[in-house]
């Protein structure tokens, strides 16, 4: 019995866990982040579903290794959470979907960590060695009951299916997009949901009238452009994305 009461505390706590302390680094601090769950129940549910899914998806594992896992995740989030909240303050906008199409974009980011102290990367590195040797020696063993594990990591894989491909945000948790700030856009949905709504939008298909040579002319007059950007700052990055990809 001991055995089955501390895996469903692993199952909902360890989701809990990551989704706070990476969205406390992707915001700066504890309190911003227990301020957004407080104002923002629909996205904050939304995420921990997402986050429930994708660990334990891995629940079929010896209980050790899904804990190591669970470790790998929360520290592959914080770094991106960190590039994010490095890009804030250096362009006043978090990471988008579109910078992974703008190398000159991630080099210019990545230039901003070479003033990281090298000691500060080396202890991320050896907090999560650290906490994986924990596991293996700390956290007791137990008896593998596949009749229970494979289904909870089958039905959490299609929860996160569903929720990722099939479910609409706006529509189920009545989240909003909010184009006009990316900065809004994420302090209201945090860093999943915002990044991949956003990622949505961007990867919509052309609609019937879409005419690459007449956008490429639109694109090339400077005063548009210009008002673009007044706009919205981040149409700036999203212009020379599209350009790019029309000149291919």
């Amino acid at each position: 019995m001991e055995e089955k009461v501390s895996n469903s505390k692993f199952l909902a706590i360890i989701p809990l866990m990551v989704l706070i302390l990476f969205e406390t680094v992707s915001r700066g601090s504890l309190a911003d982040t227990l301020v957004w769950s407080v104002h923002y129940p629909n996205q904050f549910i939304a995420t921990y579903a997402m986050l429930f899914g994708l660990i334990n998806a891995f629940y079929l594992l010896p209980r050790r290794l899904y804990l190591s896992i669970a470790v790998v995740i929360l520290t592959g989030l914080s770094f991106i959470a960190l590039v994010s909240r490095e890009k804030l303050l250096l362009r006043g906008e978090p990471l988008l979907p579109w910078d992974l199409n703008l190398g000159k974009e991630a080099a210019n980011i990545s230039q901003s960590f070479q003033d990281m102290p090298i000691a500060f990367m080396l202890g991320l590195v050896i907090l999560l060695i650290a906490a994986i040797i924990m596991i293996i020696r700390y956290i007791p063993r137990e008896e593998y009951l596949s009749a229970q594990k494979v289904p909870i990591a089958v039905l959490s894989f299609l929860l996160l299916f569903n929720l990722v491909a099939h479910t609409s945000m706006q529509k189920t948790f009545n989240c909003r997009l909010v184009n006009w700030s990316q900065q809004s856009n994420y302090e209201e949905n945090g860093l999943i949901i915002g990044f991949m709504m956003n990622y949505k939008a961007y990867s919509d298909d052309a609609p019937a009238s879409y005419q690459k040579e007449k956008l490429k002319r639109l694109l090339l007059r400077p005063k548009l452009i210009t008002r673009l950007i007044r706009i919205s700052p981040q149409m700036s990055s999203m212009c020379k994305v599209k350009l790019s990809g029309i000149r291919r």
